[in-house]
C-alpha cells in the first residue's frame, strides 16, 4: 500500500517534465496531452475548376471553413500542426503527412493522408480554408472538426463526424449537410436567415 503515494510523485514528476497540456471538457471530464514539441506550416494551392465542375476537400482531423469569392480560381490553405514529445519531432511528423492531389478537367480532389505506422492522425490537424467561386460544386468532408459554410451560393455536400455544420448568409442551389454523433447542424440563408434543415432545396424550402 506505500507504493502508492510514491507511484502518483513518479507520475506527476513525468507529467511535469513533459510539459503535460491537462485539458477539462465541459462535462467535467480531462484528458493529458503529453506533447511537449509543436511544428505547423501552411499548404497552399491555387486551382481553375470549370464551371459546373467540381472541388472536392477529404480532411480527418480538423475544420473546415468555405467563404464565397468573387475571383475565377479555388484558393486552398491548409493549416497544419504537428505535436510530438520534441519540436524536431514535431518537424518529422509533419514532413510525413501527405495531401494528395487530383486534378482533371471538371474534378479536383484534394485529401489528406496521415503518415504510416503513426497511429493515423494522432498528433496532426489540418485546418482549411476554401475561397470558392460561384458556378462549381462543392464537396467537403471531414471526420474530427467541423464544416463551416460563410456566403455560398453553390451546390454544397457537407459531411463530418465529430463538429457539425453551420454557415451564414447561404444561398446554395442545392444544399446537403450531414452530421453524425449529435453534432449539431446550424445554417442560416442569406436573405430570411431562417434555419435551413440538414438537407435542403430551395424548391422545396418555405418561402423567405
Amino acid at each position: 500500500m506505500r507504493r502508492l503515494p510514491v507511484l502518483a510523485f513518479a507520475l506527476a514528476a513525468g507529467l511535469s517534465l513533459a510539459a503535460c497540456d491537462i485539458k477539462t471538457s465541459a462535462n467535467g471530464n480531462f484528458s493529458f496531452d503529453l506533447a511537449a514539441g509543436k511544428a505547423e506550416d501552411t499548404w497552399s494551392r491555387t486551382y481553375k475548376v470549370a464551371d459546373k465542375g467540381r472541388f472536392e476537400l477529404i480532411n480527418v482531423n480538423g475544420k473546415i471553413t468555405a467563404v464565397a469569392t468573387d475571383g475565377p480560381e479555388v484558393v486552398v490553405e491548409g493549416h497544419r500542426v504537428a505535436k510530438a514529445t520534441s519540436d524536431e519531432a514535431a518537424k518529422d511528423l509533419l514532413a510525413k503527412l501527405e495531401i494528395r492531389e487530383e486534378v482533371g478537367d471538371s474534378t479536383v480532389r484534394v485529401e489528406s493522408r496521415p503518415p504510416r505506422f503513426n497511429g493515423g492522425f494522432n498528433g496532426l490537424q489540418i485546418e482549411w480554408t476554401v475561397k470558392v467561386p460561384k458556378g462549381i460544386v462543392l464537396d467537403l468532408r471531414t471526420v474530427n472538426g467541423g464544416v463551416r459554410l460563410n456566403g455560398i451560393a453553390n451546390e454544397v455536400h457537407a459531411k463530418t463526424t465529430n463538429g457539425g455544420v453551420q454557415g451564414e448568409k447561404i444561398d446554395a442551389s442545392i444544399l446537403e449537410a450531414t452530421a453524425v454523433n449529435g453534432a449539431s447542424t446550424s445554417l442560416l440563408r442569406s436573405r430570411s436567415r431562417a434555419a435551413i434543415p440538414s438537407r435542403w432545396k430551395p424548391s422545396t424550402a418555405a418561402s423567405a
